[in-house]
C-alpha cells in the first residue's frame, strides 16, 4: 500500500509539472498573438488598409516631385490642378467648356475638354478659353517637360488658322515677342496639320527658336495623339505616341540658348485654348479647334522610360 501511495504521489507531481508547463506555454503563445495583433494594427495604420477586406480607408496620392502642374480635364476636375492647387479660370462669353470621352491607344477610356461648343457656327467670341495667369512663374523653368493628349478638330468653324494649346506671353513686349507657344494649324493647300513649338524673345516678332512636326505626319488625321515636349537650353525634343519625332527645325537649333525662365522672366499671361494671341492680354480670342486631356507640366526633363509610362498609363504614385 505504501508503494502504491508513493507511485500515486509521483504521478500527481508529474501531472502538476505538465500542467504548469502547458500553462506557461499558453501564456507565451497568448503574448505572441497579442503582439502580432499589435503589429497588424500598426501596419494597417501605416498603410491605410482594413485587415478584414483589404479596402483602402484613406489614400494620399504622391506625384512625381518634379510635376508642377497636372490638369486631368475630367468631368469632376475640369479646371483643377491636382498638384499645385492653382486652378484654371474659365474665360467665356456665356458658354462653358464642353466635355467628351475618348479611348486612347491602350484601350483606356479618358475624359477630355473641347474649346469649341456645339452649335457655334462661326464667331470665336462664342467660345471659351482657360486662364492660368495668376501663377505664371510656376511655368517658368530652365528645363521643362510637357505631356498631354490632343485631338485637332481642324474642320471646325473659326476665324483663325492657329489653335494655341498653351500660350505663355509677356504682353509688355511688341506683338510676336516674349512668348512660348504650342499650337496646331492646318496647311489647307497641302492638306495636312502641324504641331508647332515656338519661342521668341525681344526679336521684333521673329522667333529665336521654332520647330514643327514634318509634313509627312498629319496631326489632323482624326485620331488622338499623346505628345511629350522636352525643352531646355540644349535639348528640344518631341515625342508623339511614344516615338521620338524628327522635328523640322524652322529657326534656331536644338542647342539654341532659349529657355522659358530666360525669355519669359516677365511673362504675365498663361492661357489654354485660344485661337488668336497677339497684342495685350485683352486681345486673346477663344475658339481653338482642340480637344485636350491629361495635361502635365514638369520642371525637369523626362526620361524615355517615363515618357513610355505616361503613354501606357503607368501610375506615377
Amino acid at each position: 500500500m505504501k508503494r502504491n501511495s508513493a507511485f500515486t504521489l509521483l504521478e500527481i507531481s508529474i501531472a502538476i509539472v505538465v500542467i504548469a508547463l502547458a500553462y506557461g506555454a499558453f501564456q507565451v503563445s497568448k503574448k505572441m498573438f497579442s503582439n502580432a495583433e499589435s503589429l497588424v494594427a500598426l501596419n494597417q495604420a501605416d498603410n491605410n488598409w482594413e485587415g478584414t477586406s483589404g479596402s483602402v480607408i484613406e489614400e494620399t496620392t504622391e506625384y512625381d516631385p518634379n510635376l508642377t502642374h497636372y490638369y486631368p480635364f475630367s468631368a469632376t476636375d475640369t479646371y483643377t490642378d491636382l498638384v499645385s492647387g492653382y486652378n484654371l479660370t474659365l474665360v467665356n462669353n456665356g458658354y462653358a467648356i464642353s466635355q467628351s470621352n475618348f479611348t486612347d491607344d491602350s484601350g483606356r477610356s479618358r475624359e477630355s475638354i473641347s474649346f469649341q461648343n456645339a452649335g457655334v457656327t462661326s464667331a470665336d467670341s462664342s467660345n471659351s478659353f482657360l486662364n492660368a495667369s495668376n501663377h505664371v512663374s510656376s511655368f517658368l523653368s530652365p528645363e521643362v517637360s510637357i505631356s498631354f493628349w490632343v485631338y485637332y478638330d481642324y474642320d471646325l468653324p473659326g476665324q483663325h488658322t492657329n489653335s494655341y494649346l498653351l500660350h505663355i506671353r509677356d504682353t509688355s513686349k511688341s506683338s510676336g515677342d516674349g512668348r512660348f507657344v504650342i499650337n496646331m494649324s492646318r496647311n489647307a493647300s497641302q492638306n495636312y496639320s502641324l504641331l508647332k513649338i515656338t519661342a521668341a524673345g525681344d526679336w521684333s516678332g521673329t522667333p529665336r527658336f521654332q520647330m514643327s512636326t514634318p509634313s509627312s505626319m498629319d496631326m489632323g488625321d482624326g485620331d488622338w495623339h499623346h505628345v511629350v515636349i522636352l525643352y531646355s537650353e540644349t535639348i528640344k525634343k518631341t515625342y508623339i505616341d511614344n516615338q521620338l519625332i524628327n522635328m523640322t527645325i524652322l529657326r534656331g537649333s536644338e542647342s539654341s540658348s532659349v529657355t522659358l525662365d530666360d525669355e519669359l522672366s516677365d511673362a504675365d499671361v498663361v492661357v489654354f485654348g485660344v485661337s488668336a494671341a497677339q497684342g495685350t492680354s485683352t486681345n486673346l480670342q477663344a475658339g481653338a479647334r482642340l480637344r485636350l486631356s491629361e495635361f502635365r507640366f514638369y520642371d525637369d526633363l523626362l526620361t524615355e522610360q517615363e515618357i513610355a509610362d505616361l503613354y501606357n498609363e503607368v501610375s506615377e504614385e
